[in-house]
């Protein structure tokens, strides 16, 4: 999108300190604490951020992605609001059907102002101080009109309208939208009765098992066995309408049709690869994780984003999406992990009786209740102005209505194991960065209520598989394949603990594939996702273990091969292989990082410079913990490799060619201020500064560094 680099009077004076520095691109912003932020970019236009704490961090996270994706913050912010009928005309769309969609299975602006204010401190700061870095861009954005080429935001002006400034409840409907995209799973159950009534019960148990015992496994299906699941057969008489199931598939293309125009991930899956020690022929582990959000256009911002967070508390590098702080895929200093859709059911279709063929009552534990009763209005802007569009929605104990037969007296509501719990998924991501070992990582796993596979190794070499999420333990003795009363007497019991789903580390073939397959042999299938060993979805993940199982050694190379093997892009590509305490990390990013032109109306390089990457299947160096990204020295006597550790707490060591240089140290805070001066040693006491970023001179040379 567009680029507006604020140039601050301490970047000028930092510039001017340390000329050698700045060959690249830098920005330092000032934080609204007044601690200072660094914006460095590689040469693929991905930027790194450090900052001395974490508000100040995701402030600086907020300033470069609206700085990168102003246009796509828009449009995923109205999407995920149900808003986008206010623009669609300048997109050459009519998107109240979608926006309808979203208000009706979302949430109104009064409950997200409710969670925010529920969230705790770190949360709260979280989404605010992303909020902030977005409109410190927006403000600079607005206070310059005539330095954005961009046609739509010129179009948007023409009318008087301008960017809306950000609030952290924006932030939370995009993750709500989006972590539901990827990790919510069933609701099907009305297709499956009505395909039951047609074509009877054991061709219907033929196409829609319970449980393939044949079906692929990631956990080897040797470790397990099948788990028998009762289920009653009383409920398969209700009449289901033909035509109201068609209106739903109709209703259902036409939203796909529009989040493809705007760019929005629809698809979900993703997969995975990763191994240990005798597979790979030495001690070590490699992990490759791809997930798949859509193919990228051309001339279009990349559905992803690539970045590096770094301050005192925490260091993640990886994928994310714009509008989400934070790393959703990534690695940390000791591990990496991945995610893969889990395609496990939480979501069941209840059949509520209504009283008439109205929505005034429905029946539940032996009363008539009230329905929940939305109102809402649509504004679809029209070349005369807005036009009021009303749209009612309704809600039952189980959740939104989705659906109606009024001339039968039914409405079917759809119940979801995470609703309003969405963000529990960011809760897991915040405490995995912070993780310090394998039980802490695992102990993240367990806020998270979507469905996903994880996968995750370190420099440990240990590799891990969890299949994650919050499950209906099913003992209310529903097919769950098929709907539920709605009357009370089918009510869900309880939820599958985490210590009893699908997990393992370490198995002896020394591997794990993943295509959203099956998790294990015992795990069942839903009402919309069957894994078989005759259809896709339960054979696809075959091309992947039939290309890996061969493989001895299977070598890092091999593994950056997996996507070209199975003819299948991930929208991000991360291979990472851990030997020790060597890491190797590389990635696949697919074009449009820095998707933006510049106050001469020059499109940034980084809009198309990864096309051939991408296209040829090549691999890029993931640039993590290298700070600065690149040093220019100006001697002849001596090179300096490395300030360690980094960050630091009491003590200083400088790694050299030559320790017997005669030259002073410097070093300097971020305001340009000499805060230390001595003869050069290879070891400083520091314990006297204060926690923040520093940066260490030597005669020419400039090392940055962070103090705990």
């Amino acid at each position: 999108m567009k680029n507006l680099i604020l140039k601050f009077h301490v970047f000028l004076s930092i510039v001017c300190l340390v000329p050698s520095l700045y060959a690249y691109e830098q920005l330092i912003l000032t934080a609204p604490d007044n601690s200072q932020v660094i914006i460095e970019r590689d040469n693929f236009g991905v930027p790194h951020i450090m900052a001395d704490n974490e508000p100040s961090l995701y402030f600086g996270e907020g300033f470069a992605v609206a700085q990168d994706r102003v246009l796509q913050l828009e449009i995923y912010r109205r999407t995920c609001l149900g808003t986008m009928s206010e623009i669609g005309l300048f997109l050459g769309g009519d998107y109240s059907s979608q926006d309808k969609n979203t208000r009706q299975y979302y949430y109104t602006d009064s409950e997200r102002t409710a969670l925010f204010n529920n969230l705790s401190t770190e949360a709260k700061s979280l989404f605010q101080s992303y909020a902030d870095g977005i409109n410190r861009f927006l403000d600079s954005m607005e206070s310059n009109p005539t330095k954005y080429k961009d046609q739509i935001i010129a179009q948007f002006e023409a009318i008087g309208m301008h960017f809306e400034q950000w609030k952290p409840e924006h932030s939370i409907a995009i993750a709500q939208y989006l972590i539901r995209q990827f990790g919510r799973f069933g609701g099907n159950e009305l297709y499956n009765l009505q395909e039951l009534q047609s074509l009877g019960k054991e061709w219907f148990d033929e196409l829609n098992p319970i449980n393939d015992s044949l079906a692929f496994t990631t956990i080897p299906s040797l470790l397990s066995s099948v788990k028998k699941h009762d289920v009653g057969t009383d409920y398969y008489n209700v009449k289901i309408d033909k035509k109201m199931l068609e209106n739903l598939d109709s209703q259902n293309k036409e939203l796909d049709r529009l989040k493809d125009e705007l760019g929005i991930p629809k698809t979900f899956g993703s997969f995975a690869v990763i191994a240990r020690n005798d597979k790979i022929g030495e001690s070590g582990s490699v992990l490759l994780g791809c997930p798949q959000m859509g193919a990228p256009r051309r001339d279009d911002y990349s559905i992803v984003w690539e970045i590096e967070l770094y301050c005192p508390t925490l260091h993640v590098g990886g994928m994310t999406i714009p509008g989400l702080p934070g790393v959703i895929i990534g690695r940390t200093d000791d591990f990496a992990w991945t995610l893969t859709s889990g395609m496990s059911d939480n979501t069941d279709i209840f059949i509520d009786s209504t009283k008439d063929n109205s929505y005034s009552q429905y029946w539940y534990n032996g009363n008539w209740n009230d329905f929940t009763v939305i109102h809402d209005t649509i504004r679809k802007l029209t070349y005369t102005g807005y036009e009021l569009i009303p749209f009612t929605h309704y809600r039952t104990v189980h959740g939104p209505v989705s659906s109606e037969q009024l001339s039968d007296h039914y409405v079917h509501s759809k119940k979801m194991t995470f609703w309003n719990e969405e963000l529990g998924m960011l809760s897991m991501l915040l405490n995995i960065y912070k993780a310090k070992n394998e039980q802490d990582f695992e102990n993240a796993l367990k806020l998270n209520p979507m469905s996903f596979n994880v996968f995750y190794t370190g420099k440990s070499n240990n590799i891990k598989f969890w299949h994650i999420g919050k499950y209906q333990d099913r003992t209310d003795l529903v097919d769950p394949r098929l709907p539920h009363k709605g009357d009370g007497t089918q009510e869900w019991k309880g939820f599958i603990k985490f210590e009893d789903l699908p997990k393992d580390s370490n198995p002896n073939q020394n591997y794990y594939v993943n295509w959203n397959n099956k998790p294990i042999k015992w795990w069942n299938n839903g009402d919309g996702i069957s894994w078989t060993s005759t259809n896709s979805l339960g054979t696809k993940v075959l091309a992947i273990e039939n290309y890996v199982r061969p493989l001895f050694p299977f070598i890092f190379d091999s593994l950056k091969m997996v996507p070209r093997a199975i003819d299948d892009h991930g929208s991000y590509q991360q291979a990472i292989k851990f030997t020790g305490l060597n890491v190797i990390c590389e990635n696949i990013l697919p074009p449009g990082e820095s998707f933006f032109t510049d106050i001469n109306g020059i499109p940034s390089v980084h809009n198309t410079d990864q096309w051939n990457i991408y296209y040829n299947w090549q691999f890029k160096k993931m640039i993590f913990g290298e700070f600065p990204l690149y040093v220019e020295a100006h001697n002849t006597d001596y090179n300096i490799y490395s300030v360690y550790p980094n960050p630091i707490q009491d003590k200083l060591f400088i790694k050299t060619n030559n320790s017997s240089i005669s030259r002073n140290i410097e070093i300097y805070n971020l305001l340009g201020s000499k805060v230390l001066e001595t003869k050069f040693k290879e070891e400083i006491d520091v314990s006297h500064l204060l926690s923040g970023v520093y940066f260490l001179r030597i005669g020419n040379d400039y090392i940055k560094f962070i103090k705990l």
